[in-house]
C-alpha cells in the first residue's frame, strides 16, 4: 500500500468516527497496525483528522449561517 493510499484510509477512518460508525479507540489500533507506529503517535494522527472533520463541518455550518444573512 503506498502513502497516498494510507493517508486516503486514514481520512476515512477519521470520517468514520467523526460520523459515529467507528468507535475512537478502534481507529486508534487500526492506524497503528496500518502505519506500525506506537499508540501516541497513531493517536495524534486520528486526532489531527478528527480535528480537519471538525473545520470542514464548522466551516459548512459558518456557510449556511452566511447564506442566511445575506438573503434576508
Amino acid at each position: 500500500m503506498t502513502d497516498a493510499q494510507k493517508e486516503m484510509v486514514v481520512q476515512k477512518v477519521g470520517y468514520a468516527v467523526w460520523f459515529g460508525g467507528m468507535e475512537l479507540r478502534a481507529a486508534i489500533w487500526f492506524v497503528a497496525a496500518l502505519f506500525e507506529v506506537e499508540m501516541t503517535e497513531a493517536t495524534e494522527i486520528v486526532h489531527g483528522i478528527l480535528g480537519d472533520c471538525a473545520v470542514v463541518e464548522m466551516t459548512g455550518i459558518a456557510e449556511k449561517i452566511g447564506d442566511k444573512h445575506v438573503e434576508h
